[in-house]
């Protein structure tokens, strides 16, 4: 129970985390690409690359404390990727009910607040419109590209897990 619990607060931290990220990742691609086509490859490129420095900085952090032997990781990583999977189909299938039934919100106080704040029309209308990050499908696959990598990553690099492939 402990494992699926933790599990599933890892699939959450990596959600939010990506989520959290998406923002400036959208601002900085939105002012090197000028918005043309290299828009959304560069976006995916640079949440790949974050879901790897997620993987980097845990796996450093926690490669001392683990010790488990060969059989052991091997169950465990596969109902590992199971749990998280299963976490993730369930996140989806509340983001597609969330569309399905219409529930947005508007970005129009948080324009008027950027306006208040900075003083300028221009840089409210930048950093609100188009690039905050609704909660959507379109958005919940690309933040899934973070998610992928991290597990990419721990399957190629995590030295315990080599071990059983």
């Amino acid at each position: 129970m402990k494992n699926t619990f933790s599990q599933i607060v890892k699939v959450l931290f990596l959600y939010i985390t990506g989520w959290i990220l998406l923002y400036p990742i959208y601002i900085v691609v939105g002012f090197i690409t000028q918005n043309n086509i290299f828009w959304m490859p560069l976006i995916c490129l640079l949440v790949a690359s974050e879901g790897f420095l997620i993987w980097k900085l845990t796996h450093c952090k926690n490669m001392s404390a683990r010790k488990n032997t060969l059989n052991n990781t091997k169950t465990t990583c596969l109902k590992n990727w199971g749990i998280q999977f299963i976490t993730v189909l369930v996140l989806l299938i509340l983001i597609v009910v969330k569309e399905s039934r219409q529930m947005f919100y508007s970005l129009i106080p948080y324009y008027e607040f950027l306006e208040k704040i900075l003083g300028n029309r221009k840089w409210a209308t930048i950093l609100s419109f188009g690039n905050v990050p609704i909660i959507n499908v379109g958005n919940f696959l690309i933040v899934s590209i973070g998610w992928g990598s991290y597990n990419i990553t721990q399957l190629l690099f995590d030295r315990r897990i080599q071990k059983i492939i």
